[in-house]
């Protein structure tokens, strides 16, 4: 339908059908092409309403608009109340959002000083407002940064700030960050998300512990995202309205309905029902989208795969002695390697993806820039069961008169957990590798962690075998995955992101000097080390690069590019057609246009 052509156009004097039907001939001739009729299993907005409304059907609920406790993985509220200095599009690369420009080296604005510590600049766009038309300001980021550095209120960002040594803002559209060393990343503005000074700096200096929990970081939330939050009905839904003074323009949509539905059988029975127009991930897994793909036949409505950065893989392994078992399982290498050669990942990805997902040998995909560089040092551990069987045997695991492995010494049977969270794919997931190692002559554990401890992150740390899941290739480049300060414990209230406690020396060498290093050329030559060295170690088994659907509606409009983060970060630009307006019944049935429009 042409821009601009909505029920609101039409005249108030506009009496008789004649004149009526005048009107509808000039919006049938706006339109690029008349739409089908619906078929069967068409997902058809048919509420008559003349107001742009969005539905978007979404698994998980937002805990917290802040990164204070839990914040709002794998649901899109954040991108459409809020936005960041820099945001991450649809080919990976971070663009300005609030801010002016990218910081770099060659502008000046990343400096990089004798002594090894760094400075950065960041200039803001002038004239934003928050959603209370509070304007925007760099003293909004020098108080963000004072809370997320705060080491009495644990964060999900300290880790990421813990070589910002101090910040100034030298003038209401300059942000300043000296940093005690180099860090690669801090073009990313990681921990730097606005928290609005006015709303939070009072609670702030008086109860700094209420600042976590303050309803202005969910109910009462006030952001700087082209939809302000209007109103949230927990467990239900949240509703969001256009901010009219968006820094990039009036938003076209009226209003974006997030609802919760956490079945995804249920999600996709509501999107065929007319009850939602857009599904993100994580929502369905490429059976269910391939389904609807069929139902969808012959219509306008869309099913859109894209290969995310996401790696799906046993992710945490369990190396501590104090919470593995048995002895001498997953802390021996050659037991590791045995476990991931017995697994096919060819045939997993066929049955999980349809095929449409590639296998992954590490954490660099075959479409990652890098790939070329350093895929000969990539050590490469292909299906293989009777090598796998010889590694069993030389770790002192033999085969017992069952079929079963035992220890050589004591006769203890190997039993393995295969742990991970109650979604779809990772059951599907957990009886194909039970299977292989059950092969293998490997007792596998199947253990579903139930939602009500879906975020208790000890929990999580102290399975005792694996853990399955995704993981973005970005934690593997740059948020030390696989470093030992990143251990989970006590000390760091179970939030470091190395659930498993890899502990490697050497590996910590590197992401050290990884993390220190800009220029790229040195770069490569230490990535191709770090390859060799974990996943020659066997540190993670990465299965193959998932695959996510969206499922739109022919009325949504606009890129859609799904991402497991949710991929809104260009809800700005989002749109849907307008209804039509309503007409007397007896005009319906003289028009033969009206069915089509």
């Amino acid at each position: 339908m042409g821009q601009g052509l909505t029920a609101s156009g039409i005249p108030p004097e506009v009496r008789s059908v004649a004149a009526m039907g005048l009107v509808v001939l000039l919006l049938v001739a706006g339109c690029t092409r008349p739409s089908p009729e619906p078929s069967a299993g068409a997902a058809v907005d048919s509420r008559p309403s003349t107001a742009k409304i969005l539905t978007v059907g979404v698994q998980r609920e937002l805990g917290s608009f802040g990164e204070f406790g839990v914040g709002g993985g794998g649901t899109i509220a954040p991108e459409l109340a809020h936005n960041a200095l820099v945001v991450k599009n649809q080919d990976g690369i971070y663009v300005p959002q609030l801010a002016a420009e990218q910081i770099s080296v060659e502008r000046g604005t990343w400096r990089l000083n004798a002594d090894g510590s760094m400075d950065t600049t960041w200039k803001l766009r002038p004239g934003l407002l928050w959603h209370d038309r509070t304007p925007f300001t760099s003293a909004d980021l020098l108080f963000t940064f004072t809370a997320y550095k705060d080491p009495t209120l644990p964060s999900g960002v300290a880790s990421q700030m813990l070589r910002m040594e101090s910040a100034s803002a030298p003038n209401p559209l300059t942000f300043a960050v000296h940093w005690s060393s180099v860090d690669v990343k801090a073009d990313q503005a990681a921990g730097l998300t606005p928290l609005p000074r006015h709303l939070l700096e009072t609670s702030y200096q008086s109860d700094r512990a209420s600042i976590a929990t303050s309803s202005r970081l969910t109910t009462e939330f006030v952001g700087l995202g082209p939809y302000r939050l209007a109103r949230w009905d927990a467990g239900v839904q949240m509703e969001l309205v256009r901010f009219d003074a968006y820094h990039a323009g009036r938003p076209a949509l009226d209003k974006i309905i997030l609802r919760y539905i956490a079945d995804p059988n249920a999600l996709v029975a509501s999107l065929l029902a007319g009850g939602i127009d857009l599904v993100l991930p994580p929502g369905v897994d490429v059976d269910l989208a391939m389904d609807v793909e069929q139902r969808w036949k012959g219509t306008d409505n869309r099913v859109v795969m894209r290969t995310a950065e996401d790696l799906n893989a046993a992710y945490a392994l369990q190396f501590r002695e104090e919470y593995s078992r048995p002895h001498n399982g997953l802390t021996n290498r050659d037991v590791r390697e045995a476990l991931y050669r017995a697994i096919d990942r060819a045939a997993m990805a066929d049955a999980m993806t349809h095929g449409l997902a590639a296998v992954a040998d590490s954490w660099v995909s075959p479409l990652h820039p890098l790939r070329p560089d350093v895929a000969g040092a990539i050590p490469q551990f292909p299906f293989d069961p009777a090598r796998a069987q010889q590694l069993m045997e030389g770790a002192g695991w033999v085969l017992g008169a069952d079929g079963m492995v035992v220890a050589r010494q004591s006769g203890e049977r190997l039993e393995i957990e295969i742990s991970g969270p109650q979604r779809a794919v990772v059951q599907k997931q957990q009886p194909i590798i039970g299977d292989a190692w059950r092969n293998l002559g490997v007792d596998p554990q199947i253990h579903v962690i139930p939602p009500s401890l879906d975020t208790d992150r000890k929990y999580e740390a102290t399975r005792p075998g694996i853990i399955l899941g995704s993981i973005g290739d970005y934690r593997l480049y740059f948020d030390n995955h696989l470093h030992s300060r990143e251990t989970s414990s006590d000390d760091n209230r179970w939030g470091g992101r190395n659930k498993g406690g890899y502990r490697n020396p050497s590996v910590d060498a590197i992401l050290d000097r990884l993390s220190t290093t800009i220029d790229p050329r040195p770069r490569v030559a230490l990535n191709r080390e770090y390859l060799q060295v974990a996943m020659g170690d066997v540190a993670l088994m990465p299965f193959y690069w998932e695959v996510y659907p969206a499922l739109i509606v022919a009325s949504v409009r606009g890129p859609i590019y799904p991402a497991k983060s949710g991929g809104a970060w260009n809800a700005f630009e989002w749109d849907k057609r307008a209804i039509p307006p309503a007409l007397p019944a007896s005009f319906r049935r003289r028009s033969s246009n009206w069915a089509r429009w």
